[in-house]
């Protein structure tokens, strides 16, 4: 049995009360708070406040400023003075800032509004800030119009996301300005596959072309955050443990590994707080991105950060894919052929079960434990003749594929290739979490959606992991 209308009905009240809430008033939300964003560029020399440390947050930004942002980012060169050199060579209306204006104009950043005109002291609006993110970016493609392929780009790039409540055509504040680039910052930069020439955007790695042909994992990204050197090193870490501050004077802590050995981060360098749920982070994979040497961190870096040599510049939680599966759809198919092994199907991308195990996790108070009663192949089972043969098909699965390396050659336990999936196997509105290193597959990036059955709340994880030939199953 499908549920199939009881899942229509609800997907459709969610989505109309999602449309409501979307109205734009035209203006700006004067309640949006900036701050994190802004702090974020400041602490790698962008955004500046006045003599008293004042961001001043929300007043303007002119065409020339905007210039100024979005060359310290994509360079890393940050003093202002390098970009105040001369006046524009490009523009008759540059009086100041003219290397940076000329440098973006040299690389068809910016074009100008005709006739040697730039509007150099005109405020930006927050459509020209997206058209700059996206070609920055290099997303642009010739055929997209302006200003509204620029804003779609956007959108699926999700540079709109955390800016609240305005107009495409208003103009932007310091900061509205301050969370677009630094979400630009970390935005996986364009990548075309060879194969067809398309634009492969985040998350499309694994069902583009050469993700097909390469495997899952294969197709590897960066960020501006990287490609301009804000971050001398990143370490892929796992959260194993939150530590609360003994007295008041002290901070809260996180226990992590790091190569297989045990250090203590600030919680709030990795923007985790005491009420933050523990099933947001614990167990869960990341990577954090320093201003030192990789390798070097954990010797200079202090929980005080008075006394700390090093800090974290910013924390990157691996993104999963979304694929949904309502009814018949066949986004989500698990196949037994009458020959040959069975396969998984998510999105185009496709596992076969002689390489991939299946293992359902459950959150509860000790951590993730394997659930052995998972049901969650039997609902998407599929066949050519029939379609759809399983209890329940509607449903999503988040997934993300990576790699693992091996202690030992022959160590079947730790598999060098990973794919984590989260399913949800009823019809309450999914979300994304995470979780639990668990012994005998080697995984440490285990996610979950939550989900109802039998009446309770659970949230499950589904990890597949990709394990050698000739493994029993």
């Amino acid at each position: 049995m499908r549920n199939f209308k009881k899942f229509l009905a609800l997907m459709m009240a969610m989505l109309m009360v999602v449309g409501m809430s979307v109205i734009s008033t035209g203006a700006a939300d004067t309640a949006a708070d900036y701050t994190e964003a802004a702090q974020q560029l400041g602490a790698i020399g962008i955004m500046k406040g006045d003599e008293n440390g004042n961001l001043m947050l929300d007043q303007g930004v002119t065409r020339y400023q905007a210039a100024l942002f979005f060359v310290q980012s994509i360079t890393g060169k940050t003093d202002p003075s390098v970009w105040n050199a001369d006046k524009s060579s490009i523009f008759t209306d540059v009086p100041e800032y003219g290397t940076a204006i000329d440098y973006l104009a040299g690389i068809g950043l910016i074009l100008g509004r005709g006739n040697g005109i730039y509007g150099y002291n005109d405020p930006i609006t927050y459509q020209d800030m997206l058209v700059l993110a996206v070609r920055t970016l290099g997303y642009e493609t010739g055929d997209m119009s302006y200003p509204y392929g620029h804003i779609l780009a956007a959108q699926k790039l999700g540079l709109t996301d955390n800016i609240k409540n305005i107009n495409y055509k208003a103009e932007m504040t310091r900061g509205e300005t301050a969370q677009l680039i630094w979400d630009m910052l970390n935005t996986q930069i364009a990548i075309t596959d060879p194969l067809t020439g398309d634009l492969i955007y985040p998350g499309m790695e694994d069902s583009s072309p050469y993700g097909l042909l390469l495997g899952p994992g294969k197709i590897k990204r960066e960020t501006y955050l990287e490609k301009s050197g804000f971050a001398a090193g990143k370490l892929d870490i796992s959260i194993l443990e939150f530590n609360k501050a003994a007295n008041s004077s002290d901070v809260d802590t996180v226990t992590v590994e790091y190569n297989g050995e045990q250090h203590e981060i600030a919680a709030a360098d990795l923007g985790i707080k005491a009420d933050t749920p523990k099933i947001d982070y614990l167990g869960l994979r990341a990577t954090i991105f320093v201003n030192s040497e990789a390798d070097k961190f954990f010797d200079l870096y202090d929980i005080d950060a008075e006394e700390s040599d090093a800090r974290v510049v910013f924390t990157n939680w691996d993104a999963l894919t979304r694929v949904e599966n309502l009814g018949d759809e066949g986004t989500i198919k698990y196949i037994v052929p009458n020959s040959g092994e069975p396969y998984l199907m998510i999105g185009g991308v496709k596992f076969v079960t002689d390489k991939y195990t299946v293992n359902v996790f459950e959150f509860g108070e000790d951590g993730w434990e394997l659930k052995e009663d998972s049901k969650f192949l039997d609902n998407f089972k599929y066949s050519t003749k029939d379609g759809y043969i399983g209890e329940n098909s509607n449903g999503a699965v988040k997934y993300v594929a990576s790699e693992v390396k091996k202690r030992r050659r022959r160590d079947r336990k730790n598999p060098g290739h990973l794919l984590y999936a989260l399913y949800v196997r009823s019809v309450l509105r999914p979300y994304a979490e995470r979780f639990h290193d668990r012994e005998g597959c080697g995984f440490r990036d285990h996610r979950l959606l939550r989900g109802r059955q039998g009446g309770k709340q659970r949230q499950r994880a589904v990890q597949l992991c990709r394990v050698p030939p000739r493994h029993v199953l």
